[in-house]
């Protein structure tokens, strides 16, 4: 998979409807990790796929909980007006830290 793919809008008109549909769509099409694009111009990967996800939420060297540590967040591409802040957005809580801090 490159990053040319064409990527699945997850906002507007792509997401009305049948979401077990459009999961199964992006299965079909790209496998169990799917290029999306969270807004206009913010692109990311859907991992979709049961077994992908579970490597790589369970080792923290591929996923972290502190959104602070996303590539797109760190690089200032997320507009501060944009719809996917609030649910990307750090708070100072356990569930967004990592470590012995987040398993505590």
């Amino acid at each position: 998979m490159t990053s040319t793919a064409a990527r699945i809008p997850l906002y507007g008109p792509t997401i009305d409807g049948d979401a077990a549909a459009l999961y199964e769509r992006m299965r079909a099409e790209h496998g169990p990790v799917v290029p999306v694009s969270l807004a206009p111009g913010l692109d990311a990967w859907l991992v979709v796929g049961h077994r992908e996800l579970l490597h790589l939420t369970r080792d923290e060297q591929y996923f972290s909980h502190d959104p602070r540590r996303w590539t797109p967040l760190r690089e200032g591409r997320v507009p501060r007006d944009s719809p996917v802040l609030p649910m990307v957005g750090w708070r100072p809580a356990l569930l967004y830290s990592d470590g012995q801090q987040h398993r505590r």
